[in-house]
């Protein structure tokens, strides 16, 4: 693609819009070509606007690419919550990493987060910890229904890092896994979506691991 195709004519915008703008650039050129082959001029010109500008709001190319898996982040997790907080259908992990595994997949966020976590960009504050703190709250509701002790926060962030986990290495990895194996990558990957699903609640369960989805 040509520098004068990827130059956004220039025009008046708020400060809202001009640094929506600028982040929702950042993304797309991003996803199309990874961290390290995009530049603040990238940016700027993409979007129509000063280099100047991008350093402004953005302070650095750390700051955007900060501010991009910031957004993405924070939308899957508020997509997670409202799940965990909908009382009304069963805690179920499945239903929680499907939402994830869609986000991480959607536009190659699974690989720029990955890269963004190697790098030590991605996860600044404590987003998680509010994960954390819904799952020990819902569980505490259905542990007093059911009668059974709520498992501890200790075994809630544990599992949530083996999904975490488990969620970038296969969106990063699993296709290239299950092709080597001589596996069909769709059913490979529902596969794995059932075990690792199995595999959380019985962490959290304090139940033995090894799982079979057969």
């Amino acid at each position: 693609m040509s520098d004068r195709s990827e130059r956004a004519p220039r025009r008046r915008r708020s400060p809202e819009a001009a640094r929506q703008e600028i982040l929702d650039a950042a993304t797309r050129l991003f996803a199309a070509r990874g961290f390290d082959a995009v530049s603040l001029h990238d940016i700027a010109r993409a979007v129509g606007v000063s280099h100047a500008l991008v350093i402004h709001y953005f302070e650095s190319f750390d700051g955007v690419v900060r501010a991009v898996i910031g957004a993405r982040n924070a939308a899957v997790a508020r997509e997670v919550l409202s799940r965990i907080a909908d009382h009304d259908a069963p805690l179920a992990p499945g239903a929680l990493l499907a939402t994830v595994f869609a986000a991480m997949r959607e536009s190659t966020h699974g690989r720029l987060f990955a890269w963004a976590l190697l790098t030590g960009r991605a996860l600044k504050g404590h987003g998680l910890a509010h994960v954390a703190d819904a799952v020990e709250a819902r569980l505490a509701v259905e542990s007093a229904r059911t009668g059974a002790p709520p498992p501890s926060r200790d075994r809630v962030e544990q599992a949530l890092t083996l999904g975490l986990c488990a969620v970038v290495g296969h969106v990063v990895g699993g296709e290239a896994f299950a092709r080597s194996f001589g596996q069909d990558p769709a059913e490979a990957r529902a596969r794995f979506e059932a075990a690792l699903a199995a595999m959380i609640m019985a962490s959290l369960r304090d139940a033995p691991v090894f799982v079979t989805t057969a």
